[in-house]
């Protein structure tokens, strides 16, 4: 399975995951173990973390037919990379996804990896899709968070996803 498309919620946890950055990597440099966490697991975490310190959207990559389009638009599972890229036509997205970033400022998409364009994240995600066509939304905070840490239970704390997005944010 690829680093990109593994399903967020798929991770395998191990408690030796949870820990805290220590070491010569720094108290905001992320670990190996915490990044495959936040690749395949704990990526909402650090999507909440960034939101919190840049205010930048939260965005939830899942399966088309999850992501709830405006009325006015139409079905996103028919629809080209670009406009399944757009947030402004969604209106709400079902629960679990295929990975968590934010919106930048400049239109990309940022995670653990770095910043990458919306079209080549969806492209990566198309294959771990449910029915082969991924699409991305806008999600608040409090559905994140309910994700997260209801849902999920916190699988890296998000005082560590704190501290691995002001490292990430400063590079």
């Amino acid at each position: 399975m690829s680093a990109v498309g593994a399903r967020c919620e798929d991770a395998p946890m191990t408690h030796g995951d949870r820990r805290e950055g220590t070491g010569s990597e720094g108290a905001g440099v992320a670990s190996e173990a915490e990044k495959r966490l936040l690749t395949y697991g704990a990526c909402a975490g650090l999507a909440i973390a960034m939101h919190r310190l840049t205010g930048w959207p939260l965005i939830k990559i899942t399966d088309a037919h999850a992501v709830y389009p405006d009325p006015a638009s139409p079905d996103l599972a028919d629809q080209p990379a670009h406009v399944r890229a757009a947030t402004s036509n969604v209106v709400g997205m079902g629960a679990g996804g295929l990975h968590w970033m934010v919106l930048t400022p400049e239109g990309d998409l940022l995670d653990i990896d770095g910043r990458r364009d919306p079209l080549d994240v969806l492209d990566d995600y198309d294959d771990e899709a449910d029915d082969g066509v991924s699409a991305l939304g806008q999600v608040s905070l409090d559905d994140a968070l309910d994700e997260y840490v209801t849902a999920k239970g916190e699988p890296l704390p998000l005082s560590r996803c704190e501290q691995i997005a002001r490292h990430l944010l400063s590079v």
